[in-house]
């Protein structure tokens, strides 16, 4: 039985070595690309720092991401506030507007990343942070300002910063036991004297007699993972997506029966449809 509805999930790159180690892109649906050359430059650099962190040895390994991580984290989430909050315009501020000239579509560059589970993804901290920056590059890709050549608006940057935001609050508080009050201020950032007394193994429980070092045979070299690096334009990238399979086998029910009358579902074959402060998300 064929799927009635297309997705806004991750999409698997079905592309080997790569799908089998479960590495997925944002869903930019049918918006291959943008009017605005910030927002282009912006998406582009989420995407590589993305990549960058999510194929570390951290993301393979069970324990707390080491401060190497964290500190490219803190990094990451400061930069995109800063560009976000530095270009960001209400609107009872006026824009720039093109005049004469009209802005040229800029492609999406799509930096495919470990996303679905797999021995290369195994870290459950990484792995939120993962899945909250993909749902944020979703929105971003197919945010409705992307028709806007050459003004980011606060609504923009309060819609996609929000994850950001979630982001900055968990690896603060969670992670580097910091006061809530002071993560969730507005004008929180991340600063060197943060990291200095992160001790992650003071709460978190140690499983190594029970952990392995994961698949160490084989990995990725900077070489194999460059391509990923430099990133694919948009509009060729789609014929090597698809939906992530969801069956029986993947939702641990191997061997259940299906209730009488009804039909397995094959998803895996669909294919993808052609301090300042940041306000909070528009309501």
């Amino acid at each position: 039985m064929s799927t009635t509805f297309g997705t806004d999930r991750p999409l698997l790159y079905d592309v080997e070595p790569w799908a089998s180690r479960g590495f997925a892109v944002p869903n930019f649906g049918d918006n291959i690309g943008t009017l605005s050359v910030p927002l282009r430059n912006l998406a582009d650099e989420i995407g590589k720092a993305q990549l960058y962190i999510m194929t570390h040895e951290d993301a393979m390994r069970t324990q707390p991401p080491s401060r190497n991580t964290v500190e490219r984290l803190g990094k990451l989430c400061n930069r995109i506030k800063s560009v976000l909050a530095s270009r960001q315009k209400e609107y009872n501020v006026l824009r720039i507007e093109e005049g004469h000239a009209s802005p040229d579509l800029r492609i999406w560059n799509i930096h495919p990343v470990p996303y679905f589970e797999s021995a290369v993804l195994r870290n459950h901290w990484l792995s939120e942070y993962n899945q909250l920056c993909m749902i944020a590059l979703t929105n971003f890709y197919q945010h409705s300002d992307n028709n806007l050549g050459l003004t980011v608006t606060a609504a923009f940057a309060a819609d996609v910063y929000q994850y950001f935001r979630e982001i900055t609050r968990l690896v603060g508080v969670e992670l580097l036991g910091l006061s809530p009050d002071v993560v969730n201020a507005d004008t929180f950032v991340f600063l060197p004297e943060h990291y200095e007394t992160y001790s992650p193994d003071q709460l978190v429980i140690s499983y190594e007699s029970l952990d392995t070092p994961g698949p160490v045979q084989s990995l990725a070299t900077e070489d194999d993972i460059r391509p990923l690096f430099v990133g694919i334009p948009a509009n060729l990238i789609v014929p090597n997506l698809k939906q992530y399979p969801v069956g029986a086998s993947d939702l641990g029910l191997a061997g259940a029966s299906l209730p009488e009358g009804a039909e397995a579902v094959d998803v895996g074959t669909a294919t993808a449809a052609p301090g300042l402060s940041i306000g909070q998300p528009q309501i």
